[in-house]
């Protein structure tokens, strides 16, 4: 056992460890190790424990191949597509933070592997094969690879958009393979797992979270899907009145989109009595969609969401649309969330890179917000805003930091928010108070000028205030 030592990466010297060659167990939990070497050199290796470490970046266990259990909890940089890397990598893998994972891994491992494959491939020809000469020079070569492989991973969009970082993960994964094998242009990469699945399997790529419930259960329950069809309007023919007459061709032509559930899911508990404050006000809110590459082409499944998060009761969740899965579940005990906004900030990591990241506050009942950091997997602050439960929330599209808090207080705040740093330390601060003359229910800025004017639907009317901030007049 190595725990609570305080270890960082560089003292876990290769050397060392080399003479431990039929080590079997290895407990590194509690130090402060943000990465594995890439050679430590334990092949024997079939438990590890690295929980509260500071990890951001599983690939390298990739060197353990017999590992079979593997805990990485409290490791907040990392996330569930951090768990399908590691279970695509390690065949031998059983259980992970204590969950078995045997089921799930069958599909992570062919998790639409022939359908990025397709696209990668239709991605090269339409868009790079042209740019290669056929007399090309080694500088040429690299300039269109580099080129390739960030394109391709911008653009090739395949399964939920919550696992977008380990579907670019794969594509990376899987360019790389097809410039290599295909093309003859040879990469300094390591061979992947070999994936084992059988021609006369069909891989189901487009709804995924049907086939595999059984296998996702321990981390991703199943949720709601909807679908669009177009059917025949009905019409009442009746000649009662001149109003009503159409003519039989419109009757029989016009058509209108329908919209069908093709799954449902009772994810809230459903125990909010009229009583209660907001009863029937639960919400959701598709998140914002981060898209960073100037390789991005136009594509209107690439600029579109699929995660959506819902609140009721005292669970917030976040939904996959397209596969139907629950990915993630929050649950604040005696509270009861009203209402979920997305915003997206700019944070400076522990190596002083910058990175987006989507940011989910959650309100309600006990007039607290919560600030959660969905992708790390826990909620990082709160901000106590209003001494009544808080109706509704949303933030300001024209400032990431700035959010409004609707309350039964009768009152409407705008919050800064503020950027938290790499140690998730942050500063709220109180913008501005606004009294409206009855419980504000739903609040909304004007598209127009986002900074001027807000609205909000109040239990006797609407209301319009005028936001633009002034140092005098910070309550209206």
């Amino acid at each position: 056992s190595l725990s609570k030592l305080q270890l960082k990466t560089g003292d876990l010297d290769p050397r060392l460890f080399s003479r431990l060659r039929h080590l079997q167990k290895l407990d590194l939990s509690d130090n402060l190790l943000d990465k594995f070497p890439n050679s430590l050199a334990l092949p024997d290796l079939r438990v590890l424990n690295c929980n509260n470490n500071k990890l951001e970046d599983v690939t390298a266990l990739k060197q353990f191949p017999l590992l079979e259990e593997l805990t990485y909890e409290n490791n907040v940089h990392l996330t569930f597509n951090d768990d399908y890397k590691v279970i695509f990598l390690l065949e031998n893998l059983r259980l992970l933070n204590g969950k078995d994972i045997t089921k799930l891994a069958n599909h992570v491992r062919r998790f639409n592997s022939r359908k990025l494959t397709s696209k990668v491939t239709a991605h090269w020809e339409k868009f790079f094969r042209d740019q290669l000469p056929e007399n090309h020079t080694a500088e040429q070569v690299r300039s269109i690879k580099e080129k390739f492989l960030e394109s391709a991973q911008a653009n090739i969009v395949c399964g939920p958009n919550s696992l977008s970082e380990f579907t670019r993960w794969r594509v990376k994964m899987i360019a790389e393979e097809f410039l290599s094998s295909s093309l003859g242009l040879q990469l300094n990469t390591d061979p992947e797992p070999q994936e084992e699945v059988e021609e006369s399997e069909e891989e189901d790529t487009e709804h995924p979270g049907e086939a595999t419930v059984d296998a996702q259960v321990a981390a991703f329950p199943s949720a709601l899907q909807v679908t669009v069809k177009s059917s025949k309007r009905k019409r009442n023919n009746s000649k009662s009145g001149s109003g009503n007459k159409r003519s039989k061709s419109q009757a029989n032509t016009k058509e209108e989109a329908v919209v069908t559930p093709r799954k449902s899911k009772h994810i809230q508990p459903a125990d909010r009595g009229a009583e209660k404050p907001g009863a029937g006000q639960w919400s959701c809110y598709l998140d914002p969609n981060l898209l960073t590459s100037s390789f991005h082409l136009s594509d209107p499944v690439v600029s579109s969401s699929r995660t959506v998060a819902t609140c009721g009761g005292e669970s917030v969740c976040l939904i996959d649309c397209e596969t139907g899965m629950v990915l993630k579940k929050y649950k604040v005990a005696a509270e009861e969330f009203f209402s979920v906004a997305w915003t997206t900030l700019t944070m400076v990591n522990s190596d002083s890179r910058k990175r987006s990241h989507n940011i989910l506050a959650a309100a309600g009942r006990r007039g607290i917000v919560k600030l959660i950091h969905v992708a790390s997997d826990f909620c990082y602050g709160e901000i106590k805003a209003h001494k009544k439960p808080i109706a509704t929330i949303c933030f300001s599209p024209a400032q990431e930091t700035h959010l409004f808090t609707a309350s039964y207080d009768k009152h409407i705040a705008l919050w800064d928010i503020g950027i938290p740093d790499s140690d998730y330390n942050f500063k709220a601060s109180q913008l501005l108070l606004l009294e409206a003359p009855s419980v504000p229910l739903r609040i909304a800025l004007v598209p127009t000028c986002l900074e001027q004017y807000l609205l909000a639907g109040c239990e006797s009317g609407c209301c319009t205030w005028n936001i633009k901030l002034d140092k005098d007049k910070k309550s209206r």
